[in-house]
């Protein structure tokens, strides 16, 4: 099985891409990373299916204390379940894949990061719908 690795290319687009170990364009898990909604194919524990949507963030910075990223929930048709999500971040040296804690409070998605400072570039959350 190929490792997938999250790269900036700075010095053209500034954009991230995913790179798999030895060269390729395949996403990691088979799974194409887009700001329109997807069927991933994956099922949650109660059978529904996982979808995903990746957002591209402006202007905000991580804490460790909770965040608005600026998406309201009541925004995703049908939303149910939120069962996880991660960001694209950088510092002024790094780029990588942050783990963060979500949490709907009053309608709108907030994060809890475990570093305070990175720029947060764009955010994947996988979620099931009340179809």
């Amino acid at each position: 099985m190929a490792k997938a690795y999250v790269q900036r290319d700075t010095a053209v687009t500034g954009k991230y891409y995913v790179e798999t170990e030895g060269g390729g364009d395949t996403p990691a898990g088979g799974i194409n990373y887009s700001t329109e909604e997807q069927d991933t194919g994956l099922k949650w524990v109660d059978g529904s299916e996982i979808y995903q949507t990746t957002y591209e963030l402006e202007n905000i910075t991580s804490s460790t204390n909770a965040f608005s990223l600026g998406i309201t929930i009541g925004n995703i048709p049908d939303f149910s379940t939120l069962i996880d999500g991660f960001v694209i971040g950088h510092d002024s040296s790094d780029q990588c894949s942050i783990g963060i804690n979500l949490i709907i409070e009053s309608g709108t998605l907030k994060c809890v990061a475990p570093y305070n400072g990175w720029s947060m570039d764009y955010l994947t959350i996988r979620y099931t719908k009340s179809e």
